[in-house]
């Protein structure tokens, strides 16, 4: 199959998809995206028409993709890849609306109905997409595979682990682990009580994930390497119901300036990858305040510091010459004869 054959070029020639990608679609660092008459033409006809697509990411998968609910009841789509799509929308002059599913089990419901207009997040998998009724752009961000181990046991059960919220990377294994059987967990921390205990030989999840498992672990039992041949890129997922202009478009503008929006995303968020939940990163995704704006507020105050420093000082200096002339005749005199202002 296709997948296969592109499996083996991963595992013998490693980076040739980026070569590919650097040949045919290099960066002409041109703001400017082109794009064709008809993609044009159909982008205004959505536009006017005020066609609103439903857009939908894995719910519980920080820093990439989650969703939070203010005090009206409002809900916002946070993380990485929720950022990197709606700035992409706003480019084309896109109107979106989230489906919100509210467990994992009813994302890859919805994901194999069909039924939801854009999937942000799943990796390259033409076929697997394709069976969904899913039409896939060019990768915008590419994320490597660990192997998490741990130093002090040595004993083998023949029994490999992996996230649950991940099913791309279940189905890798399957495919290179066929002699060892594949267990999934639903959190980090079961993950890791497994591995510590010898339930499993080896955890796999993505290389940010295998860090963030590494800086909970107090007893620093636990190592991970990363597997180079095994990475993922993740593409933008179109229901091939919508108009394929909408789609070239789409694919176009990702093979211009997507690796530049998800690397600016990236250094905007600089905690990234260290112990990420949602509680504690959706002021990440938050504006930041300028740094001109904090240095123009410190002037003010060493300003208005020293204007208090000297106006005290001046205060003091005239008690003190007050006092003296009170009791100095002599001094009173002089005081007396000179212009008003000098002292």
């Amino acid at each position: 199959t296709l997948n296969e054959a592109l499996r083996r070029m991963d595992s013998s020639e490693i980076g040739w998809r980026g070569e590919l990608k650097n040949t045919y679609y290099p960066y002409s660092g041109s703001s400017t995206v082109y794009f064709t008459v008809q993609e044009q033409a159909c982008l205004e006809r959505y536009r006017e028409e005020g066609v609103v697509l439903t857009v939908m990411s894995v719910p519980d998968n920080p820093p990439y993709s989650w969703y939070e609910k203010d005090e009206n009841g409002q809900i916002y789509a946070l993380g990485v890849r929720n950022i990197f799509f709606q700035q992409v929308a706003e480019m084309l002059g896109l109107k979106y609306e989230y489906v919100v599913p509210h467990s994992y089990d009813e994302y890859v419901e919805l994901l194999r109905s069909g039924e939801v207009d854009i999937i942000l997040d799943q990796p390259r998998n033409f076929s697997r997409m394709e069976g969904y009724g899913y039409l896939q752009t060019p990768g915008y961000d590419t994320l490597s595979v660990a192997r998490v181990y741990t130093k002090s046991l040595d004993s083998k059960v023949g029994v490999i682990g992996c996230l649950r919220n991940m099913p791309y990377l279940v189905d890798r294994l399957l495919e290179n682990e066929q002699d060892q059987q594949v267990v999934t967990f639903d959190t980090l921390e079961e993950a890791s009580t497994a591995l510590k205990n010898g339930l499993v030989d080896y955890v796999y999840c993505l290389e940010h994930t295998a860090k963030t498992m590494i800086n909970q672990d107090e007893r620093v039992q636990l190592r991970y390497a990363t597997i180079g041949s095994t990475e993922f890129e993740f593409c933008i997922s179109i229901s091939n119901r919508l108009d394929r202009e909408i789609v070239s478009a789409m694919s176009t503008l990702v093979s211009h300036s997507g690796a530049r929006i998800i690397q600016e995303i990236y250094d905007d968020n600089i905690n990234f990858g260290v112990n990420q939940t949602p509680g504690l990163t959706a002021a990440l995704y938050n504006d930041p305040i300028p740094v001109v704006a904090i240095g123009a507020v410190i002037v003010i105050i060493v300003f208005f510091s020293l204007l208090c420093a000297v106006y005290f000082s001046r205060r003091e200096r005239e008690t003190v010459l007050r006092t003296e002339l009170e009791n100095n005749a002599l001094l009173k005199a002089m005081y007396a004869a000179m212009p008003f202002g000098l002292l």
